[in-house]
């Protein structure tokens, strides 16, 4: 069994399902959405920061981003005080961030209260983790392409 810890070191944010409006909203500058859709524009850019985040903390990880079984994650939300969403929602948006598809990423989470607002993973995993390789291949020639068409 596999196992590999870290932590996001800043307040953790749920899981937004983004609506047609807000996904428009993620490739506009502040003042292209303008005065009207500024709160809107700042959400979806806080979110997307913190989602970014979580993607490049995991990154430094070896771990399978697209598991087909035997993956487990449990996540602890450390809120800075009591007024916070559904706890569900912030695992959820961690399994998002971590992993190409979450429909086979099993878990759990617990949550605290600390002065510290952070978020701690720890994902178990039974597999091996394919190394990341890379091949050039060169590019075809057009009398390549011939010959294989004709």
């Amino acid at each position: 069994m596999n196992e590999i810890k870290f932590t996001i070191p800043v307040k953790p944010l749920p899981y937004k399902n983004l609506t047609r409006d807000e996904r428009y909203l993620m490739g506009m500058s502040r003042n292209q959405a303008g005065p009207a859709m500024a709160a809107d524009w700042e959400k979806v850019q806080a979110y997307n920061l913190y989602k970014q985040k979580i993607e490049t903390i995991s990154l430094q990880h070896e771990y399978p981003r697209s598991p087909s079984k035997g993956l487990h994650m449990h996540v602890d939300i450390y809120f800075g005080d009591k007024k916070h969403g559904n706890p569900v929602n912030y695992w959820q948006c961690v399994a998002v961030s971590c992993f190409k598809s979450s429909k086979h990423v099993a878990g759990s989470f617990d949550y605290y209260y600390d002065d510290t607002p952070r978020v701690e993973i720890i994902i178990r995993y039974n597999q091996e983790v394919k190394q990341r390789t890379t091949t050039t291949k060169q590019p075809e020639t057009i009398e390549d392409w011939k010959a294989k068409a004709f």
